[in-house]
């Protein structure tokens, strides 16, 4: 009773009924936590979602400023990109377009424009040595003595004459050097006192700066360990107790127990959980930050910074709050209120405890920052900075002028303020800037070039629908070379069936459409009980039993067995694999595809299997938008994708963007099985779009690491179809080949004279190499996106950069069909395109690091070793070469058109008006290529009419490893130009 009066007390205390809304400050904050989902359901999306309100630009530095991240690339790769050519000088003059009356202003009388001076400026990068390194470079270099080395030699005669003009009775190095000292002294004297004042939102920010003591290391320890504990998803075999009742109450019923952790630090959080009893997370947020000393107005900014200094667990916790049907096996309740709550009361008992070692009062909050408000108002605080005078004085000796005119102080302060002004956030804007406009022109003067190539034979031998994803690029683009009777397509890789997908090994169904998308209906794959292996249950008893205390104590004694399998996978994969693979039953032999609807039954509140006319609108949406109606062929191969490969957590990242990282072949396999039913054929001719009756639709899975194509349902097919599919498959054996070659020209380690068949077995390889980071590059040249005809594109050398989507605009005068193609194809590219974007630029931060010292976590997640933050992004050896540019979208259609779309579809208005993606007009009447810019569709001048030519995609990429200039195929003769 008296417990329950103290509590009463302290809740009238502290929780008046007037309050600001800490929902509201915790959903505020919360946009600021990564998107990324349990491994399982890893789905490619825009790092910086919650700033696409923003324009571009200042996005990306508005989130640099927040997150502490890189905005933009760094300088020595634009200096890269200057050197190599993929940046010139047209690049800068666009970036640089004056917009302002200031850019023409001289900087002082006789000095250049302020236009002038930042093309001169992004001319020459440097690197600007700071503390140390620039003190050493002083006392100890000759930066003060000799001119700058990369001077130019004109420069450099000019300055020596100017030393010579003025100190010429004393000989030439010393003349050089007094012109250098007294431009340094000239610099420096102009240059004001500065004084930098750290914002310090956080007690742990003010104890680390005044104590050096880092009170994240106690409590995060314990966080990761608490939470990781509580997602755990099975893989501890003795789980944390009371998960039911949520994180708060889990922990509070763990650590309210007597004899209280051993960590003195967190000694009196038994009776302070004792104290809380019965409260709410939302309650003991703000009692804690009451108790913190935290001036109301900053609490929004404080639950910022905790939440952010543990992003990717509490990321992961805000996931499972708002889609547990994701967990890989059980949701538990887990909210963030919760999460902040827990890190919050840790967070005091540390602070406490510093505060009580270091000033021995564990509420000396106004003592700390008094303490921190002296320190930071020292006069000795305040001093010069030296890097902007070394700036300054360098680019003094690049630029045209006498060095006289620094001599004056205001000339001199001009000049250090612009050089100030123009810092390197500002640089590198530009600089990716022009980067990005070289990539454009680049692929627009490509295409006001490109002429249309159909096959010999219309309708095709052979049709084959991809995946619109970029890797299936240049597997298209060699089946066309190896047999021009093929008619390639892309449609999205989930081909219209947005089910919840069950296979024969799945313990839970999955949803295989785009996330923006739920799943409709349910499907089932059901394999003969023959079939089934008793390995997976052997595997899994000895998985449990490795974690317990009997069972795991007799498999150790057995231990080093496992290292026969062991050495074999690492020294000798491909040879095990085989061995494997004989062992274990096929996946394919044998089943039974449950597709067609059982009697209006629902699983998990999805009807099981589809009606004959939900099939119907499956397959004509998939016919209609791909441009297939009324020309198909005999055969018609619909080609999902997925990857395989071993000891790769981010498996899914390498799966199908449209099926929400699983694999495309169990989509393709059901709409084919649609597509060739009966009765869907019937109700498809009353719509006015028949069938022939001698075509087939035969589901496929291309395998992106080894590039092997598997056809499901072989047996189905036709005999009159035989010899075509002998053909087909031989086709797909000698493009699986080809494509291998070009892709292994991007492994470092790998030799660019290898034969395709060599390509091939490195390939396969990789995919079964345990100790292989990169088992292919994925997606990491994505960059452009374009919708219409093949036709147009066919014969175009697109280097793996384009996803290719099939729309045929002539067939939809009022855009009413692109508005469904575009929501299709161009959310799942941005996404794609933007976070290779943001895990390129700053891995630290917005990606995962390197995959060398990952570990799982919970099954649901990696950490950097045993313990850390959750590493979320993509892995450092998925995106290494990647280039950063946003994607480029090429749309056949009038620029009247694509704003009626942009009118109808806000989303994609935002991402176009907002510059998130550059979209581009391809007027399918006149060709006519339209920029939009500054609001308007403008027409597109090209810069040059000459593009490369080949013959053969392996002899054009043949001994290079570098990104190459889209180039142009030469007819062949078994194809023919329109």
């Amino acid at each position: 009773m008296i417990r329950v009066m103290e509590n009463e007390a302290l809740l009238a205390k502290f929780f008046p009924d007037n309050v600001p809304s800490l929902e509201a400050m915790l959903e505020q904050a919360a946009k600021l936590l990564p998107e990324q989902a349990v491994l399982q359901w890893f789905v490619h999306h825009n790092t910086l979602h919650s700033f696409e309100h923003l324009e571009f630009e200042k996005a990306v530095i508005t989130a640099s400023a927040k997150l502490g991240t890189e905005a933009f690339q760094s300088e020595a790769k634009y200096r890269d990109f200057m050197a190599s050519g993929r940046i010139i000088e047209a690049d800068l003059d666009f970036a640089l377009q004056p917009s302002e009356q200031r850019d023409e202003a001289e900087l002082f009388v006789g000095g250049p424009t302020v236009y002038a001076f930042r093309k001169m400026r992004l001319k020459h990068l440097f690197e600007i040595p700071q503390g140390s390194a620039l003190n050493w470079l002083l006392s100890e270099g000759n930066i003060k003595k000799e001119i700058q080395q990369d001077v130019a030699p004109e420069r450099k005669a000019q300055l020596l004459e100017q030393a010579k003009f003025r100190f010429g009775e004393l000989p030439a190095a010393t003349q050089e050097a007094l012109l250098l000292e007294s431009l340094w002294n000239a610099l420096h004297n102009a240059t004001a006192e500065t004084h930098t004042e750290k914002p310090l939102p956080r007690r742990r920010d003010q104890i680390l700066e005044l104590f050096g003591i880092d009170t994240d290391d106690w409590v995060h320890s314990m966080m990761i360990r608490l939470a990781g504990a509580y997602l755990d998803q099975g893989l501890a075999y003795w789980s944390m107790p009371n998960r039911e009742r949520g994180f708060l109450n889990a922990f509070r019923s763990l650590y309210s127990l007597p004899y209280g952790p051993p960590d003195r630090w967190r000694r009196a959080l038994s009776e302070l959980l004792k104290q809380q009893h019965g409260w709410s997370a939302e309650q003991t947020v703000r009692w804690t930050l009451q108790e913190l000393s935290v001036p109301e107005h900053l609490w929004p900014t404080y639950i910022e910074k905790t939440l952010l200094s543990l992003r990717g667990w509490a990321g992961m916790f805000r996931q499972f709050e708002l889609d547990p049907k994701k967990a890989p096996v059980k949701a538990w309740p887990a909210t963030l209120m919760d999460y902040l709550a827990v890190q919050l009361i840790l967070d005091l008992l540390a602070v406490r405890y510093a505060l009580k070692e270091q000033l021995g009062d564990e509420s000396a909050f106004e003592k700390i920052e008094q303490i921190l408000s002296e320190k930071m108002s020292r006069v000795e605080n305040a001093e010069k900075d030296l890097s902007l005078v070394y700036e300054a004085f360098v680019l003094a000796q690049h630029s045209d002028l006498n060095l006289g005119v620094f001599f004056d102080l205001r000339n001199c302060a001009c000049w250090l303020d612009e050089v100030k002004r123009f810092n390197t956030l500002e640089r590198k804007r530009l600089l990716q800037r022009a980067f990005e406009h070289r990539h454009l022109v680049h692929i627009l003067d490509t295409l006001q070039v490109a002429e249309p190539i159909e096959p010999q034979n219309t309708p095709a031998a052979f049709q084959a629908v991809f995946c619109i994803d970029d890797r299936e690029e240049s597997y298209r683009r060699h089946l066309e070379e190896v047999d021009p009777s093929f008619d390639t397509y892309g449609y999205p890789g989930f081909f219209g069936v947005a089910m919840a997908y069950q296979g024969p090994t799945d313990v839970r169904p999955r949803a295989l459409c785009p996330v923006s998308m739920q799943a409709t209906h349910f499907v089932q794959v059901v394999q003969d009980q023959k079939n089934k292996s008793i390995f997976s249950h052997w595997h899994h008893m000895l998985f449990v039993g490795s974690s317990t205390l009997i069972r795991g104590f007799i498999i150790t004694l057995f231990g080093s067995l496992a290292a026969i399998p062991l050495i074999f996978t690492v020294l000798f994969p491909r040879l095990f694999a085989s061995l494997i693979a004989g062992w274990s039953p096929s996946i394919r032999k044998g089943d039974r595809l449950l597709y067609e609807r059982q009697n209006n039954i629902k699983e998990s509140d999805l009807p099981i299997g589809y009606t004959h006319e939900e099939m119907a609108n499956v397959v004509e949406k998939m016919l209609r938008e791909t441009g297939l109606e009324n020309k198909l062929s005999n055969l018609v191969f619909l080609v999902g994708h997925g990857s395989i490969s071993v000891n790769n957590p981010h498996l899914a990242a390498y799966g199908c963007g449209a099926t929400a990282g699983g694999s495309g072949g169990s989509n393709a396999r059901v709409c084919a099985s649609m597509a060739n039913h009966p009765r869907v054929r019937e109700i498809l001719a009353s719509r006015g779009l028949p069938i022939p009756q001698n075509t087939h639709f035969i589901g496929c899975l291309h395998d992106t690491c080894t590039d092997d194509v598997f056809l499901f349902d072989e047996e189905d097919v036709p005999s009159e179809h035989e010899a075509a599919i002998a053909r087909a498959k031989k086709a797909f054996g000698e493009t699986g080949l080809r494509n291998s070659k070009e892709r292994c020209r991007l492994f470092g380690v790998v030799s660019t004279s290898i034969s395709p068949k060599q390509a091939k077995a490195i390939v396969h390889r990789r995919s079964i190499d345990l100790s292989e980071p990169r088992p292919e590059y994925n997606h990491t040249k994505n960059s452009l996106c374009i919708v219409g005809q093949r036709k147009w594109t066919r014969g175009l050398f697109l280097d793996q950069r384009a996803f290719l989507v099939s729309y045929d605009p002539k067939a939809d005068p009022s855009g009413e069909r692109l508005e469904e193609v575009l929501m299709g194809s161009v959310p799942v590219g941005v996404g794609i395109n933007l976070e290779y974007f943001f895990s390129h630029v700053d891995n630290r931060i917005y990606g995962a690091g390197s995959k060398l010292p990952h570990n799982i976590t919970g099954l649901f997640a990696v950490m950097d070793g045993h313990a850390s933050d959750l590493r979320t992004g993509l892995y450092q050896q998925m995106i290494e070469i990647h280039e950063a540019v946003r994607m480029v979208s090429v749309i056949q259609a009038s620029p009247q058109v694509l704003k009626s779309v942009m009118k109808n579809r806000p989303g994609i208005e935002n991402l176009v008006k907002n510059k998130w993606l550059e979209l581009v007009a391809w007027d399918p009447e006149n060709q006519a290529i339209s920029w939009f810019k500054d609001g308007e569709f403008q027409d597109y001048v090209p810069e040059s009419d000459l593009v490369p030519l080949y013959k053969d995609s392996l002899d054009y990429c043949e001994n290079t490893r570098l990104s190459l200039p889209f180039a142009k195929r030469t007819c062949s003769a078994d194809e023919r130009q329109v």
